[in-house]
Order: structure tokens, then sequence, then C-alpha cells
């Protein structure tokens, strides 16, 4: 796992990644990638290009999940269907979405109103 650090510009974070994905190719492959886009730090084209830097080093047929806040889905969806347009059947695509911080907010006090009038 490689998390990009709060103060780290997007290209030095690429540079460290295809660093790492180098190394491990040296004593194993890699069939499975997930690639988790954070809500404070997204770059649309520093992390699309990252993303169609790596596919190519992963095995063929692997598979790459991509966890995404709920509020960047259109532009996912977008990405994928580009990707698989450009590498076709070599890769298994999947998305995870979870929420939107502002969506667990909502849920939080929802569930601390609900408890509140359980226990009335």
């Amino acid at each position: 796992m490689l998390c990009r650090a709060a103060g780290e510009r997007g290209p030095d974070f690429t540079r460290r990644v295809l660093k790492r994905v180098r190394q491990i190719q040296v004593h194993k492959s890699i069939g499975s990638l997930w690639y988790v886009v954070g809500p404070k730090s997204f770059e649309p084209s520093s992390s699309a290009r990252l993303l169609e830097e790596l596919l190519p080093l992963l095995e063929p047929d692997a598979r790459v999940t991509l966890a995404t806040p709920r509020s960047f889905g259109s532009m996912v969806f977008g990405w994928v269907d580009a990707l698989i347009g450009r590498m076709g059947d070599s890769v298994n695509m999947g998305v995870r979405f979870y929420p939107d911080v502002s969506e667990l907010r909502r849920g939080a006090a929802g569930t601390a109103h609900g408890n509140q009038q359980q226990c009335a």
C-alpha cells in the first residue's frame, strides 16, 4: 500500500509509486491492484496518468479496482471507459464507491437523531 503524503506533489508521488511497482516486479507479478482516489488530494489529470502508467505493468488479466467517493462517480466511469477502450480485454476493472464526508456527517446526525427518538 502506498499513500500520498499531504504535502507530496503529484509528480513526486507518481515517481515513487512507479519505482515501487518496478521493485515488486523483480520478485513477484502483480495480479491485483486497488487504486483509491482520495477526496482531498485529488488531481484528475495526474491520477488518470498514473493509472494509465500502472496498467501495462500488471499481469495479463489483472484485476484493477478503483475506490472513489460517490461524488466522483461520473468522472471515474469516464476513466474506466477510456482505459478499457485502450487496454481491451487485458484488464478486469471494477469500481467501488465509498461515502463522501458530507454523506457520513448527514448519516451520523440522522443516526444520532434516530437513537434519541428511540430512547425518548
